[in-house]
């Protein structure tokens, strides 16, 4: 895997403070439990560590016991730290085993953020969640009639522009047998789980295919994840300010974006949604609205998004994003063209891209990369191919510092 040269930062590390920002896929996640392994692994890159020295050091209950395990914790840090993981590559200390301690200097390590929001899910499936057999058969019926309307609209256009748009709208061949697929197994694996296995059924069809559906089919769903994103963002910004003036030099935050599988989806709308001017924010844009985001009617402020500008990079893994777009298409018309409706980034976010070629699920972003909005924010720092989990994250993500 070849890794990008570094960029010279504009800023030297000891200006700075980075938080490293995790946020979780698929399925129930505790709060700081996805964060768990990151941090494992970024110990061991910056110690150097070989491959036969790998270990699972920091447990649930040590992560928990800085910042508490409530939904929205008021009176702890709203971040991790930890001793052996420096911020700067050079200050590593490969004979000091790291055991997962709280640090002796705060501020001198990498500061590790769990953005935990399957609560927001799991409070919504109950409600709007469907039967996976009606679930597909109506997410097929709505590609089919796009597919066929936008057939129709290439054989009766004759400008080259129409045609192209026309051609362009058509459902691609592998989406529509990914989905005829997809119900047809759903149905056949379901009915033989209601005889054994229904422990199984419960977590395949409901804590994992219903995160999916309702973080595509439910907009209040999405709204409300990208408005946690925010206000998580939002708490860490000002208790990093507050931290900070109580020194002779106060420094920066940079925040760095580790998102994996259903989490890159949402991380993406959500970094979108906090470059997006303050009217669109506040509900003045039906074209790029977020059901849910606003609360009691808009009647309180949307969260502080000032904190986008810090954003150094954006880490993707195993990420479905491309495939989101082209299924629910609807809920993406907004990276069309920004139309003065996204500030534009400067510097741009880079987005990293990690993916594993035997990964049916997430692989290249090649559709969103293409997209105005998307290039208005971020920069395209490659795709790199692994033969990992996310459980590698660690050596692979220090390319996005």
């Amino acid at each position: 895997m070849s890794e990008p040269k570094d960029e010279a930062p504009a800023q030297s590390r000891r200006e700075t403070v980075t938080y490293v920002v995790v946020v979780h896929g698929i399925g129930e996640q505790r709060k700081n439990e996805c964060l768990i392994n990151v941090v494992n692994r970024f110990a061991e890159a910056r110690r150097r560590a070989e491959e036969d020295d790998n270990r699972d050091v920091l447990t649930l209950g040590k992560a928990s016991g800085q910042t508490g395990w409530s939904k929205v914790p008021v009176t702890e840090q709203p971040w991790l730290e930890f001793e052996g993981i420096p911020a700067s590559p050079d200050s590593g200390t490969p004979d000091r085993p790291f055991l997962g301690e709280p640090p002796k200097k705060p501020g001198e390590n990498l500061r590790f953020v769990d953005l935990c929001w399957s609560d927001v899910m799991q409070d919504s499936i109950e409600h709007v969640g469907q039967d996976v057999d009606l679930w597909a058969k109506g997410l097929l019926g709505r590609l089919l009639r796009k597919h066929k309307a936008a057939e129709d609209a290439a054989r009766k256009t004759k400008t080259g522009e129409e045609k192209k748009a026309a051609e362009e709208a058509k459902v691609p061949l592998w989406i529509r047998r990914v989905l005829y697929l997809l119900a047809d197994t759903l149905l056949l694996v379901r009915f033989a789980m209601n005889f054994r296995f229904k422990e199984m059924k419960e977590l395949v069809f409901v804590k994992f295919l219903g995160d999916v559906q309702l973080y595509g089919e439910y907009d209040r769903c999405r709204g409300q994840a990208v408005r946690r994103f925010h206000e998580v963002m939002a708490r860490v910004e000002a208790k990093h300010r507050e931290c900070e003036r109580k020194s002779d030099t106060p420094r920066e935050a940079h925040y760095v974006v580790i998102a994996h599988s259903l989490g890159s989806i949402m991380s993406l709308d959500a970094l979108l949604y906090a470059s997006a001017t303050s009217a669109v924010r506040l509900g003045r844009e039906p074209q790029w609205e977020f059901p849910g985001y606003l609360r009691d009617g808009g009647r309180f402020a949307p969260p502080d998004t000032r904190w986008i500008r810090r954003v150094q990079s954006f880490v993707t893994l195993g990420s479905p994003i491309d495939k989101y777009l082209m299924i629910w298409w609807l809920n993406y018309r907004y990276l069309l063209k920004p139309d003065g409706r996204v500030r534009e980034q400067r510097p741009k976010i880079k987005h990293f891209n990690y993916c594993d070629e035997l990964d049916p699920v997430g692989h290249t972003l090649d559709v969103v990369r293409q997209t105005d909005v998307y290039k208005a924010v971020f920069k395209k720092r490659g795709v790199f191919r692994l033969l990992c989990g996310p459980d590698g994250a660690g050596a692979g993500c220090m390319s996005a510092f």
